[in-house]
């Protein structure tokens, strides 16, 4: 059985949209990309507020990554069903009034300077991101098709970086400096800033007309999808090894950029605010990374260079946790740049040829991060995160804050390496695979783009579901005729 709620009857193609309105599609969905990359730009500058004026501890102050983390855990399930049922517009609106609803919630937050408050206040608004996330990442890979999923997912994340650069710098101005440092009067009004914003996208995709897409599978296939369900999404290999690699570096990419401020403020002997726009400038690397990467991933195989950019990260992140000063700062900066492509490109890869299940796929790859993602390190100290409901403690983001108390922030960059070597072994893994199937190539050849020459496993099975009602018709008009 299928499970859940048949997808809408009026999704259509992505290539069938004219091109004026293919953009505008795109253009809206970007937005959300810029939407989610300010909010956890924020939330990581706030891990260093929350040191400062709670009194916590680095392991501590990562409650708020595992109640963000959490709340994904929780909600990409009711997100995929609400997108199933009522469609992509339906669940973007949902998202956005869920997210400004949390970011408003900070005001009275701030008022109290309750950190429970603020930690509830990051679960509801991250609810409204995960829905959000289940229906951008989605929406963008069938909007563009298969064969540019890769290339258009990176392109549109690029504006989460742009988001992702201006939050750290908001931090500076406003959390870090002025009147209101040793206050949270500045948490209040940015936040205020943010939840109206959330709601003014809100009320601009209510106002628009938003077409829902599907993706470009024969009704054979289709047919296929739906009679094997839910179920046989976990016996996919591309998709769970895209699962566990992208949970590792998920974990990775969380633990380096929460410990970013404390790694500049204790290694290059500069103030806090200094601190918070230095990470700033590592967001400007990321965002850099993902859109002078969009014609590498254009004419290049996608895995392949998935491969290459994960080996550099893992390279840099032991490079920063063995150099100090100017230069470790650097190696600093390379890691965000390398780091650009790895989440929209495995989520592309992984998601690919799921059919009428895609957003489905996007839930459950999401789920399954976030259900490994999310352990609790350190009981004693996480025990008031614990009491919120939801494990309070993202397992890589408290690993490497652990060590950082123990030993040092600098050393503990060596953690993020794993999720690196993780995601290098799956690009080359999917590359070499392609290079068994179609014969060696680093570029994205025109037999390697033709989906004939490539089947996705869901073709694959179709045709040879085709062939054995083919034989079995065979048999039967032999029976007849004899």
């Amino acid at each position: 059985m299928a499970g859940g709620a048949a997808a809408p009857s009026n999704a259509v193609l992505g290539s069938s949209l004219s091109r004026s309105r293919f953009i505008v599609c795109f253009g809206l969905v970007s937005s959300l990309f810029f939407l989610w990359g300010l909010s956890y730009g924020l939330l990581d500058s706030l891990n260093k507020k929350f040191q400062d004026l709670f009194g916590i501890t680095k392991a501590e102050s990562t409650g708020l990554q595992g109640m963000y983390f959490g709340a994904y855990f929780v909600f990409s399930i009711p997100a995929s069903f609400i997108i199933r049922k009522f469609g992509y517009k339906t669940g973007v609106i949902f998202g956005l009034c869920l997210f400004g609803i949390g970011a408003l919630c900070f005001w009275p937050c701030a008022v109290k300077e309750t950190y429970p408050g603020f930690l509830i206040c990051t679960f509801v608004t991250a609810c409204g991101l995960a829905t959000l996330e289940v229906s951008a990442n989605t929406y963008v890979s069938v909007l563009a098709g298969m064969d540019h999923a890769s290339l258009a997912l990176t392109f549109a994340q690029g504006f989460n970086g742009i988001s992702a650069f201006a939050g750290p710098l908001i931090a500076s101005r406003w959390f870090f400096t002025g009147a209101h440092n040793d206050s949270f009067t500045s948490v209040q009004y940015v936040y205020l800033a943010v939840g109206l914003f959330g709601f003014c996208l809100a009320m601009l995709f209510f106002g628009v007309r938003f077409p829902d897409v599907r993706q470009d599978i024969s009704p054979e296939q289709e047919a296929y999808v739906k009679e094997r369900g839910y179920w046989d999404l976990f016996r996919r290999p591309r998709l769970m090894f895209g699962f566990a690699a992208e949970t590792l570096y998920v974990g990775a990419q969380v633990a380096v950029a929460s410990l970013a401020i404390n790694y500049f403020n204790e290694t290059t002997n500069v103030s806090t605010a200094q601190a918070a726009n230095l990470f700033s400038y590592c967001q400007m690397a990321f965002m850099a990374g993902r859109f002078i990467s969009v014609p590498i991933l254009h004419y290049s195989h996608p895995p392949l260079v998935l491969g290459v950019y994960g080996a550099l990260c893992a390279l840099f992140a032991i490079l920063v946790s063995q150099i100090s000063g100017t230069a470790g700062a650097a190696m600093l900066f390379l890691v965000f740049f390398f780091e650009s492509i790895c989440y929209p490109v495995i989520f592309a890869e992984s998601t690919m040829g799921l059919g009428p299940y895609a957003s489905a796929g996007g839930c459950v790859f999401i789920i399954i991060i976030i259900i490994i993602i999310i352990i609790i390190s350190n009981e004693a100290q996480l025990t008031a995160f614990a009491a919120m409901g939801v494990a309070g403690g993202a397992w890589y983001p408290s690993v490497q804050a652990t060590l950082a108390d123990d030993k040092t922030t600098q050393l503990s960059y060596i953690v993020a390496m794993a999720g690196y070597v993780a995601v290098s072994a799956y690009g080359f893994g999917l590359w070499w695979g392609s290079c068994r199937a179609n014969g060696f190539h680093w570029r994205v050849l025109a037999a390697v783009e033709d989906q004939t020459l490539r089947p996705t496993e869901v073709q694959r099975a179709a045709s040879v579901k085709s062939a054995d009602l083919e034989k079995a018709d065979e048999r039967q008009t032999e029976h007849v005729l004899a």
